[in-house]
């Protein structure tokens, strides 16, 4: 670390706890610190260009990240990968829970309410469209009628 790199073990394909909580421990004391704490610049740690982390796409660090991240969980879009990475870094029964719990409810049961609502909704449009043609179309043979007598 004197050259101010962050020290990276290529073994690690995990996010890890320093507590033991989730399911991996890092192995050692310079791989688990804010940069801060290890004397480095904060600009070090840029999770933009970390894969495990996907690009800090995914995660529950501010309420924006949070609803595109249930969002991507409930459409099935990686939920695994987020599961995993909670389960690694947090308690890992919670995590399975949570997961399990939000892509039944969210996935199988609100999303298809959800399209159910706006079928109906579309359905009620075109109802009210055959209604106005129906109508277009008296009109037109009632005035048809009338000039032909």
């Amino acid at each position: 670390m004197p050259d101010g790199t962050w020290p990276v073990d290529e073994e690690i394909d995990n996010l890890c706890t320093v507590d033991g909580m989730g399911l991996f421990k890092c192995p050692a004391d310079p791989f688990c610190k804010e940069p801060a704490d290890a004397g480095l610049s904060p600009d070090i740690d840029d999770p933009f260009n970390e894969k495990l982390t996907m690009y800090n796409m995914l995660g529950f660090d501010n309420l924006a990240w949070a609803m595109l991240t249930i969002f991507q969980m409930i459409t099935l879009e990686q939920w695994t990968i987020v599961m995993y990475n909670l389960m690694d870094s947090n308690i890992w029964w919670m995590a399975v829970f949570f997961s399990v719990c939000l892509v039944t409810i969210g996935s199988f049961f609100l999303l298809n309410v959800i399209l159910a609502v706006l079928a109906d909704a579309l359905n009620m449009v075109d109802q009210v469209q055959v209604r106005q043609d129906q109508a277009r179309l008296l009109k037109i043979q009632r005035s048809l009628d009338r000039a032909a007598l």
